[in-house]
């Protein structure tokens, strides 16, 4: 049986991939490494600067030291929680940066992976410069336990009495740098309006050239028809006047 069409059939190129697929992208793939390890690189940077500027940047208290006990005073005490306040917001722009970093430098991971990477590695980035933090301070205002007197430190910023609920949660601030990074990252997803939020993952469409509607006349190409049916000649429009003197 012939098909009644007039019109052949388009063959797709030989040299096109199939619709709906993609040819394979090592370049892509390597660009991809490439960025993840920039990632990493800036996240442990951004680790280290974060506890260095906590470690120089938080106010000081005083402890006092006695032959019986080693505590604060209930003045003293109140200049631990301004350590806990700068931490916060150093854990604020930690995760500020990390959001922005994920989004940006992996492009291809967007969506709820890029969200997984974010939040793991805000609290990646916090950890470290909680850790770094820690260390400088102590060695910046060393406390004698063994010698009577009144000595600067800095507050601890591993919570060991803080509870969250029944839980113990000495790591509490940890939580600080990752929500802010879930936070941004959900704003640049919301403020993209592409479908696959800039990955260029999506196929595009197959180009089927033109389509013929049934029951209409295709486009014609080129120039005016002649023949029987040009305008004043055999089996044209009476009513249209032909070529030639009119009354």
């Amino acid at each position: 049986m012939t098909d009644p069409s007039p019109y052949p059939p388009i063959q797709p190129s030989p040299e096109s991939p199939p619709a709906g697929t993609s040819a394979p992208e090592p370049a892509a793939a390597v660009a991809d490494v490439r960025r993840t390890a920039l990632v990493v690189a800036g996240l442990l940077i951004l680790g280290v600067l974060g506890g260095v500027t906590w470690a120089f940047t938080a106010p000081t208290t005083q402890i006092t030291v006695t032959d019986q006990i080693v505590g604060f005073t209930q003045e003293q005490s109140a200049g631990l929680f301004g350590a806990v306040a700068v931490f916060v917001f150093v854990s604020a722009v930690l995760g500020l940066l990390v959001g922005l970093l994920v989004w940006f430098l992996l492009p291809r991971s967007r969506g709820l992976s890029g969200l997984l990477y974010a939040v793991v590695a805000a609290v990646a980035v916090s950890a470290i410069a909680m850790e770094v933090g820690r260390r400088i301070a102590s060695a910046r205002y060393e406390v004698d336990r063994h010698t009577p007197g009144v000595y600067d430190t800095l507050g601890d910023i591993w919570l060991d009495g803080a509870r969250l609920g029944d839980l113990p949660a000495p790591w509490l601030l940890l939580i600080c740098a990752p929500g802010l990074a879930a936070l941004v990252y959900f704003f640049l997803v919301s403020a993209k309006s592409d479908p696959d939020l800039g990955r260029g993952d999506l196929p595009e469409p197959a180009d089927r050239g033109p389509v013929y509607v049934p029951g209409s006349m295709p486009p014609v190409l080129g120039p005016p028809p002649s023949g029987p049916s040009a305008v004043g000649g055999p089996g044209a429009d009476p009513q249209q006047p032909g070529p030639g003197p009119h009354p």
